[in-house]
Formats: structure tokens, sequence, C-alpha cells
């Protein structure tokens, strides 16, 4: 029995580990002898010894017993025991493998090889989770809790929007102003260029469907009902929840990590009537200013598609208009639009006062205020719709 060197040894080597290999009629072994230092100092020897291994394939196909030989380990830690499991995985095995033994292995460190390679497996294959009857109440169990702090939040606001109103505190004007130019003013891009490709896209379809039947005539109306009733302000409200409601979780979970609102209190100041207060103001009077400029740029934008497909002249086209477009079709679209504006501003805002410091709370309560301020828009809407069908409005 010879001993095969996995590679040749340099003067300054610390790490050697020797293959021997011997067969019989019966059985055949490999048995790897590990020597020198296997600590954290000699790591990156240790990975440049295993990745110069050329025997994985021939063991794979020989199928044999290993044998790892420890008599020859001077040092040992944590680290080494790293390089042994990726010698391990060179030759296709894993530590509690029939087919793998270690041998002659100093009292001291069975402990810490044994908790060493409990401790990967289990990081690698985490044990699965028996079912339980909490995993089927756990989501309700969370929205119980949203909604419990929302309400609670909602409550803290009214009361501090009491005492600011009631002159125990000065209404922040210029916060609020400032909240109105950059939800609404900054926003008017964006919103006309939303209404316009959704005024062309929903007309285009409408007469693409109508013009079967020879319905041609109705598609102002159909395209005027569901922009004014229900797409003007849904539209409005999804764009401002990723650009706004955003904006109000990331500026104020910023000043909450920065300690700017313990600050505040420090000095007496609340930060609801500071922070919270002026953005919600700001949002109720913007969400309905900036759904009539959609629903009118969204309009126009079927005239200009009902005058080049259908050859509609704008005479026309706003006759057709006047019939459909009732000063009740269009508050049952404005109506919503505070409420809903109200909503999204309370929910931003609580996120960002939800903050911890770190970097991911930022960003998983910045997420879940968009997600719910979206599902807060589409609740409301359905609640109105429910609302004015039963009272036939």
């Amino acid at each position: 029995m010879h001993p095969i060197m996995l590679s040749d040894p340099c003067k300054n080597a610390r790490v050697i580990m020797t293959f021997f290999t011997y067969k019989t009629n019966i059985h055949q072994a490999h048995i790897v002898t590990l020597k020198g230092i296997w600590n954290i100092s000699t790591i990156g020897e240790i990975e440049k010894e295993i990745k110069m291994h050329r025997l994985k394939k021939q063991i794979e196909k020989e199928h044999p017993k290993i044998h790892f030989d420890f008599s020859g380990i001077s040092d040992l830690d944590s680290y080494g025991i790293l390089g042994f499991a990726q010698l391990m995985e060179r030759y296709g095995v894993k530590y509690d493998d029939n087919a793998v033994s270690l041998d002659n292995v100093p009292e001291k460190y069975e402990d810490l090889i044994k908790n060493m390679f409990s401790y990967m497996y289990t990081q690698s294959n985490p044990p699965k989770r028996a079912f339980s009857f909490r995993q089927c109440i756990d989501p309700f169990y969370r929205i119980y809790i949203d909604l419990w702090l929302i309400t609670t939040f909602c409550g803290h606001v009214l009361l501090a929007s009491v005492l600011m109103f009631g002159k125990k505190h000065k209404i922040p004007l210029t916060a609020i102003l400032r909240h109105i130019e950059e939800a609404g003013a900054r926003a008017l891009v964006i919103i006309s260029v939303i209404g316009m490709l959704i005024g062309m896209i929903l007309t285009q379809q409408m007469i693409y469907q109508l013009s079967r039947y020879g319905g041609q005539d109705f598609v102002v109306n159909g395209v005027a009902i569901i922009v004014l009733r229900d797409l003007g302000v849904l539209m409005v409200a999804i764009t401002l929840a990723g650009r706004t409601v955003s904006a109000y979780t990331s500026e104020i979970g910023l000043m909450k990590t920065q300690q700017e609102i313990d600050a505040m209190r420090v000095l007496n100041l609340d930060p609801v009537i500071l922070l919270v207060i002026p953005r919600i103001i700001a949002l109720v009077i913007v969400m309905p200013i900036l759904t009539v400029i959609m629903s009118v740029v969204a309009l126009f934008a079927t005239a200009i598609v009902c005058y080049v497909m259908l050859d509609f002249s704008f005479d026309f086209f706003y006759s057709l208009l006047k019939e459909a477009a009732t000063i009740k079709i269009f508050l049952i679209g404005i109506i919503k639009a505070p409420f809903i504006g109200f909503w999204m501003a309370l929910i931003g805002c609580m996120h960002g006062l939800r903050v911890q410091s770190t970097a991911s709370s930022l960003g998983k309560n910045t997420t879940h205020a968009v997600v719910k301020s979206i599902l807060a828009i589409l609740i409301i809407n359905a609640v109105f719709a429910f609302f004015f069908s039963y009272i036939n409005y």
C-alpha cells in the first residue's frame, strides 16, 4: 500500500492530505489522512489543497467507503471543520453518510465536529414545521392587528386635529401648502399622461367591441360613465399610492431612524400635528382636483380617438358627452376622492411612525404602506359602489 499525494507538498505547506487506496477481492476502501494545522490561519491553504483534487469522478464510479484519519491533526477549529466539509463535498459525501468514517479523532475535538456539522445541516435543511391551528388563524390575526392599529391611529389623528383646530396649536399652513405642491402640482404631468393613455386605450377597445353591433354612438357614453364614476378616481389613487404614500412612509420613517421624532417629543411638540395632519389634509385636497384633471384629460383623449376612428366632430362628441356625463355621475366619482385620500395618507404616515432603526424595517413598512393603501382604495370604492346601488343613486 503506497500513499498517493493529492498535491505536491511545498516547503512552506502546513496542510498535507494523504490519500491511501487498497483493493481486495471483497471490498475496497479509500483513506484520507489529514495532517497539520486546520484553523483560521490555514483556511486559505486548505481551500487551495481541496481545489487540487481530481479524484471525485473515480471515487463516485467505484463507490468506496471513505476513511478520514485525524491522527495527524495538531490544531483544529471551526474554520478547519468548514474546510473539512468542503473536502467531503469534493468527494461527493456527507458527514452522516454510511460510507464515511472519521477515525482517530482527538477527544477534545469530537464535540466541536459534531456540533458544527449539526448546525450546518440544520441551516441547509431547516426542519419542517408541523401543521397547527395557529397557522390557519395567523393571517386573520394579522388582519385584526392591522385594523386595530389603523383604528387607534385614526383616533389619535382625530384627537390631534381637534386640539389643533381648537387653537391650542398653530395650524401648520406652510407645511400643508408644501405637501399640496408635492402631491398635487408635481404629479400633474404623470396624471395627465396616464389619463391620456387610459382614455385612448379604453376608447379604442370600446370602438372595437361596439362596432360589431353598430353601437358606435354608445362609445362616448360608456367611456364617460366609466371614467367619471370609477376609473378616474381609481387611477389617481393608485398613482398617488405608489408616488406619494411611499414618500410619506419613507420621509417619516427616516426621521424616526434619525431620532428627529424623539427630539420633537422632548421639545413637547406633537409629531402627529406637525407631520401627519398636514400630509392628510394635503392629500384630501389634492385627490378631488387630480381626479377632475385626469377625467378631463381622458375624455379629451376620447374625443381625439373618436374624431380619428369614427369621424365624430367635436360638437357631436360634446352633445353625446352632455347626455352621459351628468352631475350625478360626476359627483359619484368626486365624493369618493377625499375619503380615499384620507385613508391613503393615514396608512402611509402610520407605517412611517412604525419604522424601527434598521434599513430593512424602512423598506418593509414602505412596501406594506403601498400595498395596504391600494387595498384600502379598492375596499372604499366597493363600499361606495354598493352604497350608491342601494340608494339607487
